[in-house]
């Protein structure tokens, strides 16, 4: 069976409730991969503590959340969150230390500098994207 079959299956056996989860994960252990220059130039790999943080985040979110959502490394050394909701964006740039997101659609906007990252601030970020932005 090929790597492929292996992973298509992989992904049939996991529930609805999961696969969004699992997406997100996957993309977080390639981060894990990267080494300096992994963009062809002077790129820096993301740091431990980001990649934990990214790992916080997608823990915490719901799937109806995360399905609009796709991670990138930053040459940096750190990592973003971006969301393509229905009624808006959010970008997320985590450094490990601390968080800076900015959350946009039609009227609304909520922007915070410098956050730290816990249960209650990815909660409250969750709060304002399902009643904002997911619709």
């Amino acid at each position: 069976m090929t790597a492929t079959a292996t992973k298509s299956n992989f992904y049939n056996d996991i529930s609805n409730a999961e696969k969004e989860h699992l997406r997100l994960y996957l993309q977080i252990e390639n981060f894990k991969r990267l080494e300096n220059g992994w963009d062809g130039a002077d790129a820096l790999a993301p740091n431990e503590n980001a990649i934990q943080q990214a790992e916080q985040i997608v823990s915490l979110l719901e799937e109806k959340v995360l399905k609009y959502c796709a991670l990138f490394p930053s040459n940096d050394s750190s990592v973003y969150l971006q969301g393509n909701f229905p009624k808006g964006t959010l970008a997320a740039y985590l450094d490990g230390e601390k968080m800076t997101y900015i959350l946009k659609g039609g009227s609304f906007k909520k922007t915070e500098s410098t956050v730290s990252l816990n249960k209650k601030t990815i909660n409250k970020i969750a709060a304002n994207i399902n009643k904002e932005l997911v619709g």
